[in-house]
């Protein structure tokens, strides 16, 4: 496990470190890379979810239905990292704040699209063969995250002039 982490962790920002140079005709992320990406995850499964025959012959059919319908919602969270990144250095307030409206969306869109396959997974296979999946699945998303968050830029913020602007106190608005 912690050699996938390694991997995982380097994949994701051998992917994203580029992006802060990265013009915004260029893609983030190729669809190579994402095939790539989404074979391995599935050899990772594979090794790590152990399966009768029987639950086999369900999981994998179900597994890429889940994947497919799942792709979208990372596609998105492509496209969202892609426009902050081409956009970060001359982000207004507007924006920043579609931008995070936008996030919190995905981030919804996640955990509906998990809600209801976990309930379709349920149908058809144990609990614990289900929870193990779904383990294993939070534990590739956590490190792909903390990849991307370590390699996005943070927003800029520039520095008031305190003695020009002081902070207004909420107590003198009375």
């Amino acid at each position: 496990m912690k050699r996938l982490r390694v991997w995982i962790f380097l994949w994701v920002v051998m992917l994203l470190v580029p992006a802060a140079t990265v013009s915004a005709q260029e893609p983030l992320v190729s669809d190579r890379v994402r095939s790539e990406m989404r074979r391995d995850r599935e050899s990772f499964i594979r090794g790590s979810l152990p399966l009768s025959t029987d639950e086999e012959a369900v999981f994998w059919p179900l597994y890429r239905e889940y994947n497919e319908d799942v792709t979208y919602v990372g596609d998105w969270a492509v496209d969202l990292y892609e426009r902050f990144v081409s956009s970060y250095r001359t982000l207004s307030d507007e924006e920043a704040t579609e931008l995070l409206d936008e996030f919190l969306a995905l981030r919804q869109e996640e955990l509906d699209t998990k809600s209801r396959w976990v309930a379709r997974f349920l149908d058809e296979l144990p609990a614990k063969t289900v929870g193990r999946f779904f383990q294993l699945e939070n534990q590739m998303e956590v490190l792909i995250k903390a990849g991307i968050s370590d390699a996005l830029p943070l927003v800029r913020v520039e520095k008031t002039n305190e003695f020009i602007d002081p902070p207004s106190n909420p107590a003198s608005r009375r």
